[in-house]
C-alpha cells in the first residue's frame, strides 16, 4: 500500500512540523496579540447585526 519513499516522505514532514510547531505557535500568538481588538470588536458587530436581523424577522 505504502511505498518506503512515501514512509520517508511522512517521517520528514512529520518531523519539520515538531520542529516548526513553537514557531507556529509564537505566530498565532502574536497575530492575536495585534489583530485581537479588531476581531472582536467584529465579531461583537456581526453579532449585533444578527439579533437585529432576527428581530426583524419575526415581525
Amino acid at each position: 500500500m505504502f511505498s518506503a519513499k512515501d514512509s520517508e516522505r511522512y517521517e520528514f514532514f512529520m518531523g519539520r512540523d515538531e520542529e516548526n510547531k513553537e514557531e507556529d505557535e509564537s505566530l498565532i500568538s502574536s497575530f492575536l496579540k495585534e489583530h485581537g481588538p479588531f476581531l472582536t470588536m467584529l465579531l461583537a458587530v456581526l453579532g449585533a447585526i444578527m439579533l437585529v436581523v432576527m428581530r426583524l424577522r419575526r415581525f
